[in-house]
């Protein structure tokens, strides 16, 4: 999992991986351990499929107003350079947030084609 460092950073990472699944934080140091906590269980499943960052928007206005993030914290799941997917908080329950972004993650990239098979 990366800790992206400004908008380049994000656009390169975006650009370099097929599927991305991306954390969107401000300074909330809680926010910044659960989505790393949640992104690491996830990432022990499918990080062999899916590349995982969280990024601190806080003081970034340009990649809030080009990216319409709204909202914080935001998960969103980009599919070779699209925003495929996007949900706005977390329940604050790994299990359900695991749970939650498994189904949903699975549901959209099979609508691209892609069997996730997430490791036991």
């Amino acid at each position: 999992m990366r800790e992206l460092q400004g908008v380049d950073e994000f656009r390169r990472f975006v650009a370099s991986n097929d599927i991305a699944l991306i954390g969107f934080i401000d300074d909330d140091v809680d926010a910044k351990e659960y989505l790393r906590k949640l992104f690491s269980k996830l990432e022990l499943k499918i990080g062999h499929v899916i590349s995982f960052a969280i990024y601190n928007v806080k003081d970034d206005v340009s990649i809030r107003i080009s990216e319409d993030i709204n909202y914080i914290p935001l998960i969103r799941l980009y599919f070779k350079g699209r925003n495929v997917f996007e949900q706005e908080n977390y329940f604050g329950n790994l299990q359900t947030d695991y749970y939650v972004l498994r189904i949903s993650v699975r549901d959209v990239l099979s609508q691209y084609g892609i069997k996730l098979i997430f490791k036991p």
